[in-house]
């Protein structure tokens, strides 16, 4: 495959994968919290919390398989400084880039670049997004429990 096709076509995947499964898993919060109505609202916002870790968890996971497609098909991506081309580092990148926490101790060049500007650009969404529906639902358990 052409170079410039991974370049748009693994962004583009990895983004859909990652909002879907975020869509997903807010629907499935949502539902969770609805129907513990008769449960304490702390242990109904912890399984809220924990869907959602989970799925910010494998979003990370889906953009560590784009990262790792792009290293291993376009000749022209490599990472610089303190990279191994293994699950673990590929991990880590991809986390550190989705949380737009960028420690620049591995730094991606060539293709890589774009698909690390759009992971923290979608990280950074579906983390607000995260905490809306968090805040929301916070808000609403607490506007119950004074009436």
């Amino acid at each position: 495959m052409p170079e410039i096709l991974l370049l748009i076509a693994v962004p583009v995947v990895a983004v859909s994968l990652a909002v879907v499964i975020h869509g997903y898993a807010v629907r499935q919060a949502t539902l969770g919290v609805q129907s513990d109505d008769d449960t304490s609202p702390r242990r109904t916002a912890m399984k809220a919390l924990a869907i959602l870790f989970l799925a910010h968890s494998l979003e990370i996971a889906v953009f560590a398989i784009g990262h790792w497609v792009l290293f291993v098909a376009a000749p022209t991506a490599y990472f610089t400084g303190s990279f191994a081309p293994d699950a673990r580092d590929f991990l880590y990148f991809s986390a550190a880039s989705y949380t737009s926490l960028g420690l620049g101790d591995i730094q991606p060049h060539g293709p890589l670049r774009l698909l690390t500007g759009v992971e923290a650009l979608t990280g950074l969404i579906l983390i607000a997004w995260t905490a809306a529906f968090l805040f929301e639902e916070t808000r609403r358990q607490f506007s119950s429990s004074q009436n």
